[in-house]
């Protein structure tokens, strides 16, 4: 069975996915889509931190925390959004 998938139109709305995934105690299930490719990501969100968001790579086993203009300005996943092809699982 296909997970239902959303769009995500902005990093207030992935904030907002983001933050009810946490209170499940749960991780945000997201992806980039690149044609056939994706890059799948695992991205929770820390409202009280310096550096909220927390981004787990899959392709790689990185992970990153970062601010706002950072998920905005400098990582693959504010280009992805503005260019809409940014998917969080439901």
């Amino acid at each position: 069975m296909k997970k239902a998938l959303i769009k995500v139109k902005s990093l207030e709305h992935l904030r907002k996915l983001a933050i009810a995934k946490h209170k499940l105690g749960m991780y945000l299930e997201c992806f980039i889509s690149m044609g056939i490719l994706r890059s799948s990501k695992q991205i929770d969100y820390f409202a009280d931190d310096k550096r909220p968001w927390f981004v787990f790579n899959s392709i790689d086993g990185s992970d990153e925390t970062l601010t706002d203009e950072d998920m905005e300005e400098y990582s693959n996943i504010g280009e992805a959004i503005k260019k809409g092809c940014f998917y969080a699982e439901k």
